[in-house]
C-alpha cells in the first residue's frame, strides 16, 4: 500500500510540474525537484549514523516531515493545472514516439534499483562500518543531487540523446574506476567515486523522462508519466535479481560493478544506434509536442 501511494504522489507531482513548464525550461524546473528528492534522501543517510539502528527516532522523524509537508502545499497560490480528457496513450504508442525515452527509464530502474539495495552489501562485504556505509551511500545519493540542475540545464541547450549517451558513458566509466581501485585506494577516493557514480547515474532517469516527452502531445503528459514511471518500476523490480546473478557468478564481490558497467553500457550502444536510425527533433517542430520531467525512483 505504501509503494502504491507513493507512486501516485510521484504522478501527480511529476504531471504537474511538466504541465506548468515549458520544453525550454522544463529540464531545469525538474531538476530543482530532483535536487530537493535526492538532498532529502541523501541527508536521510544520516540518519543511520545520528542514532541506534534498532531505534524508532528516525523512522518517526520521517513521518513527521512528511506530515508537515502539507503545510506548505496548502498556504501556496499556485493554480493547479485543469483537468483533461483522459488520454489513449499506451506503451507501444509511446514506444514508437521515442524508444529511446522509453529505454532510459527502464535501463534507469535496472540501474538504481541496484545502487539502492545492493551497493551498501557491496560495501559491507569490503568490511566497512555502518559509519564509512552511510557515508558512502550518502556521497553517492547527494552526487545525484548535485549533478542534477547542470545536466538539467545542458539537456535545455542541446540534443537530449548526447546528453543520455554522455552520461550512460560516464556511469560505466566510474563503475569501472570503482571495479578497478575501490579496494586498493584511500578513503577519500572512494568517497569521490562514489559521489561521481551517483553524480552520473541519477540523471539517466531525468535525461530518459524529458527525451521521451519531446515527442509526447500536452494532453498526453499524465500518461506518459504513468507508462513511464511503469517501466521504470519494471526495471527497478527485476534490477536486483539480475545483478545477485552477476554477484553470484563472480568472485569477490565484482559482480555488482561489472553489472553497474554493462548495463549503461548497453544503453549508450542502443542511443548511438538509435540515432543513427532515427534524426533529431527540429527546434522549429510544431508546439504540439512537448517535453516531460524527470521522474522519481520509487523502488529504494
Amino acid at each position: 500500500m505504501g509503494g502504491f501511494c507513493t507512486a501516485a504522489l510521484f504522478i501527480v507531482i511529476e504531471s504537474w510540474l511538466l504541465a506548468v513548464s515549458t520544453i525550454k525550461t522544463r529540464g531545469q524546473i525538474l531538476a530543482f525537484y530532483m535536487i530537493a528528492l535526492y538532498g532529502a534522501q541523501a541527508f536521510g543517510q544520516l540518519l543511520l549514523t545520528a542514532s541506534p539502528l534498532k531505534s524508532l527516532i528516525p523512522f518517526i522523524l520521517v513521518s513527521m516531515l512528511a506530515s508537515l509537508a502539507v503545510i506548505p502545499l496548502a498556504m501556496t497560490k499556485a493554480v493547479t493545472p485543469e483537468c483533461q480528457a483522459p488520454s489513449t496513450l499506451t506503451i507501444k504508442k509511446l514506444y514508437r514516439l521515442s524508444a529511446s525515452g522509453l529505454l532510459g527509464s527502464f535501463s534507469s530502474g535496472l540501474l538504481l534499483s541496484v545502487v539502492y539495495g545492493l551497493l551498501p552489501l557491496f560495501f559491507a562485504q569490503l568490511h566497512l562500518s555502518v559509519h564509512k556505509i552511510a557515508l558512502l551511500m550518502f556521497a553517492v545519493v547527494f552526487g545525484g543531487m548535485c549533478l542534477q540542475y547542470p545536466i538539467g540545464r545542458l539537456s535545455d541547450e542541446f540534443d537530449r540523446r548526447i546528453m543520455l549517451i554522455i552520461m550512460s558513458l560516464l556511469t560505466a566509466t566510474t563503475s569501472l574506476l570503482l571495479l578497478l581501485f575501490v579496494r586498493d585506494t584511500h578513503w577519500a577516493i572512494s568517497l569521490a567515486l562514489s559521489f561521481l557514480l551517483g553524480g552520473t547515474a541519477f540523471t539517466l532517469y531525468p535525461l530518459s523522462i524529458s527525451l521521451a516527452s519531446d515527442n509526447v502531445n500536452p494532453n498526453d503528459i499524465v500518461a506518459a508519466t504513468q507508462s513511464l514511471l511503469l517501466i521504470y518500476s519494471i526495471g527497478a523490480t527485476i534490477g536486483p535479481l539480475i545483478a545477485t546473478v552477476f554477484m553470484h557468478t563472480i568472485l569477490y564481490g565484482y559482480g555488482l560493478l561489472t553489472y553497474l558497467l554493462i548495463v549503461p553500457l548497453l544503453l549508450a550502444a542502443f542511443l548511438l544506434w538509435r540515432k543513427s536510425t532515427r534524426p533529431v527533433l527540429p527546434d522549429e517542430y510544431p508546439q504540439a509536442f512537448v517535453s516531460v520531467p524527470q521522474t522519481t525512483p520509487i523502488s529504494a
